[in-house]
């Protein structure tokens, strides 16, 4: 991943709001690792992924005194980089956003495991999710993966919580199949 590597911790908002380039920053690095991981979830293009996160955080930058986050920050933020991407994609030249959907699966794995019995049950899983629909990819990628309640992912997905409950409920029911 490009980007660093910090840990922060619920960076004040209203400090951002006054202008505070230091609590920006902390923001910045607070988020962005999980806004990447998600990205990836909407496109595998690393580029448009980069892009959309630092548009996201130009525009935010600019518009901190109108903005009233009133859910999470993580929730906002990753709401803003879905539009992004989804407006950029519709943009190219050769948009064919269900081809460039990739499994929910791909980056949760990301170190190497060393046993074969391990490797067979990533790629397994990986098959199964590959299976599901878009939305309940991305549904179980938000709760699962990214730890979000149902109402951020409400508000993210722009959906009732009850049609997230339902994707999310579908989407597991379709995994536990797999592997009984």
């Amino acid at each position: 991943m490009p980007f660093q590597r910090r840990k922060y911790k619920n960076t004040p908002w209203k400090a951002i709001q006054n202008g505070d380039k230091k609590a920006f920053d902390a923001f910045y690095f607070e988020h962005v690792d999980a806004l990447y991981n998600y990205g990836h979830h909407i496109t595998p293009q690393t580029n448009l992924v980069e892009d959309a996160i630092q548009e996201v955080f130009v525009n935010l930058w600019q518009r901190r005194q109108q903005i009233n986050i009133e859910s999470s920050n993580r929730a906002y933020l990753f709401t803003c980089l879905r539009r992004q991407l989804l407006y950029q994609l519709k943009h190219q030249e050769n948009y064919q956003l269900k081809k460039e959907l990739v499994a929910v699966g791909h980056s949760i794995w990301q170190e190497e495991r060393s046993e074969y019995r391990q490797k067979q049950q990533l790629q397994a899983v990986k098959q199964a999710v590959e299976k599901l629909s878009p939305r309940e990819k991305e549904a179980i990628t938000l709760k699962y993966y990214e730890n979000l309640d149902y109402h951020e992912m409400s508000s993210i997905m722009n959906l009732k919580i009850h049609a997230i409950y339902k994707l999310v409920s579908r989407g597991v029911n379709k995994l536990r199949k797999k592997f009984q």
